[in-house]
């Protein structure tokens, strides 16, 4: 799924657990830190949010939010991304 949305060049590059992330956001429209930490296989809050700032860095993912410590914080997919396979 995430060949079309994201091309294939960039979904190559994808790790598994930023795969995981990038469905899910295609999937449900948006994630937080908590969303991912249920989808990866990891039991650490810090891992789940470093994966979602490595995908903001790169330009997949966006961060919405108001202020630094915002409980209704989430990550959508980069207005680049969602028509790089168009």
């Amino acid at each position: 799924m995430e060949f079309k949305v994201l091309g294939e060049a960039m979904a190559f590059t994808l790790s598994p657990d930023e795969r995981k992330i990038v469905n899910y956001v295609i999937e449900h429209g948006r994630i937080n830190a908590s969303d991912a930490l249920r989808i990866l296989s990891t039991t650490y809050w810090h891992t789940a949010k470093a994966r979602l700032q490595g995908l903001v860095k790169r330009g997949i993912l966006d961060w919405v939010s108001t202020k630094q410590r915002d409980p209704k914080a989430h990550y959508v997919l980069a207005r680049r991304s969602e028509n790089a396979g168009q």
